[in-house]
């Protein structure tokens, strides 16, 4: 509003006003502009109840005139001037949304981070684990949080074949959860990366943002879903599924120091299929395969 009228009224910058028209009363904190003529007031939110009887939304807001003024009708659009009436409102405002806090970035490092390790060099592609996985989390056709690849490399009569088992990487620098406008993908209180259903409004921000496509959209619920390391099984001293269904033992989860101490040297974050690790830093450690670690010859089968 003009700060004319804003002294006229004894108001000014941030304090509470009601604004009354026909259509019903908004209460808003007040901005000052000299753009705006002396007996009008802008509102931010211009549409209407009902966008179909409008003939048009004004893209600036609605422009309406004060209550008792003389409109010039200068500078606003028909469809969307109304009297009004604005007055100071002195009632107390409704309490913050108590949201829960977020850790937006982590911040941990390396040691004492949890993660994954995965022993390729055992791994037989049997898939227990991608069921287990979707067994637990009762996944429809469709969506899946770990997921069992296979690779070839090389030409007959020197083939190679290994077998990826994927899920959650519980980046330090997760793109998923600087993308989430909600706090839904945050950081829990043991660094791997989490996410509340209650706070997610299924705008796929995240899924369009990992470069491992772990997260999942579920259509019939309208959120997203992936692997949280089934943080309540550890929560209660147990393994993740994925890890006690793996026939092989391919699968470990813990501290990534203390694994990479217990299964030696030759473990990497990182192979030619994924992507760049220094994207998002993922927590996660790999035994591979000779033939995995050939730079751009691996096929998808």
């Amino acid at each position: 509003m003009n700060a004319t009228d804003a002294e006229k009224l004894g108001v000014k910058k941030g304090d509470i006003v009601k604004v009354t028209s026909r259509n019903g009363v908004v209460i808003r904190p007040v901005y000052l502009t000299e753009g705006l003529i002396p007996g009008a007031v802008a509102l931010g939110e211009g549409a209407w109840a009902d966008k179909d009887d409008a003939t048009g939304i004004d893209k600036a807001g609605a422009t309406n005139t004060l209550a008792g003024s003389n409109p010039t009708g200068q500078g606003v659009q028909p469809w969307n001037k109304l009297n009004v009436k604005i007055e100071k409102y002195d009632q107390p405002l409704a309490p913050d949304a108590k949201w829960p806090q977020r850790i937006i970035f982590s911040g941990v490092t390396k040691m004492g981070q949890k993660g994954f390790l995965f022993d390729m060099s055992i791994c037989m592609g049997c898939m227990t684990c991608q069921i287990a996985c979707k067994d637990r989390n009762d996944l429809k056709v469709g969506p899946i949080f770990r997921r069992v690849r296979t690779f070839e490399t090389g030409t007959y009569p020197k083939l190679g074949v290994y077998y990826y088992s994927g899920s959650c990487n519980h980046c330090a620098e997760a793109k998923c959860v600087k993308g989430c406008p909600t706090g839904a993908m945050h950081y829990g209180d043991d660094g791997t990366v989490q996410h509340d259903k209650e706070m997610c409004i299924g705008c796929k921000y995240c899924v369009w943002n990992c470069p491992y496509n772990v997260p999942q959209y579920l259509e019939e619920k309208n959120v997203v879903g992936k692997c949280d390391s089934c943080k309540d099984l550890r929560d209660a001293g147990q393994n993740p599924v994925c890890v006690d269904a793996c026939l092989m033992r391919c699968l470990k989860f813990g501290e990534l120091d203390k694994l990479e101490a217990e299964y030696g040297p030759g473990l990497v974050n990182k192979i030619p299929v994924l992507p760049d690790a220094n994207i998002t830093k993922p927590s996660l450690l790999v035994k591979p395969k000779a033939c995995a670690l050939e730079p751009n010859k691996a096929v998808e089968v």
